[in-house]
Order: structure tokens, then C-alpha cells, then sequence
């Protein structure tokens, strides 16, 4: 998905966003086990169903913001050409 993601992405602008994205996933990491620990351990026997729907809204707005900004991103002209978006030829 790194691969995927850094292949959209201009050089310039590549620093930059690899940063955002491995900042993020980083904050999410440490952030995300403890919230559902204490949601299993004070919301009790809805806490599955609260965990797995905040998950999914979170999927869903991630997906919304991709899809939103994806035609946003350019595509470098020699990577383009060489591999095309997602590397096929």
C-alpha cells in the first residue's frame, strides 16, 4: 500500500505526505488499543458493537477522503508512463 501511495505521489511532495502517513498510522497505533480497551471494559456487553461501529465509520470516512481527493494527486510523467497508476504496464 506504501508502494501504491508513494507511486501517486510527485517527488516533491512525496517527503511530505510518506511523513503525514507514517505520523498517522504511528498515533493511531498507540491511540486505537487503549480507546477499545476501555470501551470493552466500561461499555460492557454493547462495547463489540460499539467498537466494530466506530471502526466502520472510520473506514467509511477514510474512504469518502480518498475518493474525494484522489483526483487530486498527480502522477509523476516518467512513473506514469514506465508503470502506470498502479504499477501495471
Amino acid at each position: 500500500m506504501l508502494s501504491i501511495f508513494a507511486s501517486l505521489l510527485d517527488s516533491q511532495e512525496q517527503g511530505l505526505m510518506m511523513g503525514w502517513l507514517s505520523s498517522s498510522s504511528s498515533v493511531a497505533r498507540m491511540i486505537c488499543p487503549p480507546a477499545a480497551s476501555y470501551t470493552y471494559q466500561y461499555l460492557g456487553l454493547n462495547a463489540p458493537n460499539i467498537v466494530f461501529m466506530a471502526t466502520t465509520g472510520l473506514i467509511l470516512v477514510s474512504d469518502v477522503l480518498t475518493l474525494t481527493t484522489l483526483k487530486h494527486l498527480k502522477v509523476s510523467g516518467n512513473k506514469k508512463k514506465e508503470q502506470g497508476v498502479f504499477g501495471g504496464h
